[in-house]
């Protein structure tokens, strides 16, 4: 008896005007924020809803930036104040154009406008941990800084059994340093069973380097001495995460 597969003529009745395509855009769920996503890309917060549509746009750079990007944490909707936004916490840095650094912190909203500065107490480049970040508990929001603890009441308080939820799906096992980096990182990792691919990706999209993961291992160097200045975004298995080349 013959068994023909039909794998291939199922996989050409789909209708490619259902399936899409987001180019350049590395999707994060909003753990707080159920049925939501987002990506940043060049200092842009770009916001899905369940639909993967765009529903919101978000310049977060200052316009003399002519190089950067930010990293989000804790993305919510009518959390922070009473007027339904959405907001977030936020890392901004980058380059202008006589190449002099810029770096600051803060809690923003959909519009744009600055909520809470960390501007003033800052002790480096920015002020949010990249190591231990943000999180919500209850009606509290928790950030850690490099070297101090901010913990704000929020609006209203959160479905934490959702928020729970995801982050035990997406959670990040892995260890970046130094970050901001010059010639190199160092990556510890904690995988099982079968080698994994880690990918280091540029803002706009392309893959620059891969590496094979061994599970037998747990760190690899990666070599950034020839990178262009910026950020860049690792990623292997269901981990992911950001490093800036200086």
């Amino acid at each position: 008896m013959v068994f023909v597969s039909n794998l291939s003529f199922a996989q050409n009745q789909w209708d490619e005007e259902d399936i899409l395509t987001i180019n350049n855009e590395y999707l994060i769920p909003a753990q707080y924020c159920p049925g939501i996503s987002y990506s940043t890309n060049n200092g842009i917060l770009k916001i899905y809803n369940s639909n993967f549509e765009c529903i919101k746009k978000i310049n977060l750079l200052p316009d003399y930036i002519s190089e950067g990007d930010i990293e989000v944490f804790c993305l919510t909707k009518g959390i922070f104040t009473s007027n339904n936004k959405y907001e977030f916490v936020v890392n901004r840095w980058g380059y202008d154009s006589n190449d002099d650094y810029f770096g600051d912190s803060g809690i923003y909203n959909e519009d744009g406008e600055l909520l809470y500065s960390f501007n003033s107490e800052i002790r480096g480049r920015y002020s949010v941990s990249m190591k231990y970040n943000p999180y919500i508990t209850d009606n509290k929001l928790v950030v850690q800084c490099y070297d101090f603890c901010k913990i704000f009441t929020l609006h209203k308080s959160i479905n934490n059994t959702s928020a729970i939820s995801s982050v035990q799906q997406n959670t990040n096992t892995s260890k970046l340093y130094p970050n901001p980096a010059k010639n190199s990182v160092t990556l510890e990792y904690d995988i099982q069973g079968q080698m994994q691919e880690l990918q280091i990706v540029d803002m706009q999209g392309r893959v620059v380097a891969s590496y094979l993961l061994d599970p037998s291992q747990k760190q690899v160097n990666i070599n950034t001495s020839n990178y262009k200045k910026g950020v860049y975004i690792y990623r292997y298995g269901n981990n992911s995460g950001k490093f800036v080349v200086e």
